[in-house]
């Protein structure tokens, strides 16, 4: 990894939240302890995960190095405000399923799509980082599951299908914010928040400028 690379690494985390460098020394903002590692910083806050690696989508459904274990203990022991924002997710997320619906009795539109219902393991959240999504997690008799529908264009950028070429149209990827319950495995404290997440939600056509069509002389 180079030194560029640490550095954005550095910048996007610590920029955002007043944190101060000085003469290459990086600080964290609120306790202003200084970070001494920024190799170790980087690999665990800002570089990809493993079940990212092969990816183009933002993302993982299976994760190898998902920390099932210490999820589970940490929601057995943080039990009554883990629930509360379980809870709290689920019903305030519109996106959000229960239980997964027949996909055949969903509509078509004119630009084609794949539609599913995910159960994400990690995912990118609204300003650029990696997070550990709360899934499929079993603690206290239950299982903790946050399953969304996404949307996937199946030629995004390509020309709408059953337009006349008289119109410059394109099929467009759309995304919608998602809410899920994540994990840190840095927070001592309380390593549970909400956080929002960009994710597929359907496929829409772009309708440009009429251009005339060409006619032979």
């Amino acid at each position: 990894m180079t030194e560029n690379v640490e550095e954005n690494c550095l910048v996007s985390i610590a920029s955002p939240l007043n944190g101060a460098v000085i003469k290459g020394r990086w600080f964290f903002p609120v306790s202003g302890k200084e970070i001494l590692d920024s190799k170790w910083f980087v690999r665990h806050i800002c570089c990809l995960p493993g079940c990212a690696k092969n990816l183009s989508q933002h993302y993982c459904l299976d994760d190898y190095e998902y920390p099932v274990y210490e999820i589970q203990h940490a929601v057995e022991y943080h039990y009554a405000a883990v629930a509360a924002l379980y809870k709290d997710v689920l019903a305030s997320t519109e996106n959000s399923v229960d239980r997964l619906v027949d996909l055949a009795d969903e509509q078509t539109y004119l630009c084609g799509s794949y539609t599913s219902y995910v159960h994400p393991k990690r995912a990118i959240n609204s300003v650029g980082q990696w997070r550990i999504v709360v899934n499929d997690v079993q603690a206290h008799y239950e299982t903790l599951t946050q399953t969304a529908r996404v949307e996937a264009c199946a030629h995004a950028g390509q020309p709408c299908p059953l337009v006349p070429e008289c119109y410059h149209t394109k099929c467009v990827q759309k995304f919608i914010y998602h809410r899920f319950l994540v994990y840190d495995p840095y927070d001592y404290y309380f390593p549970f928040a909400i956080e929002s997440f960009l994710m597929p939600s359907s496929c829409a056509c772009y309708n440009g400028a009429y251009a005339e069509p060409y006619h032979k002389v």
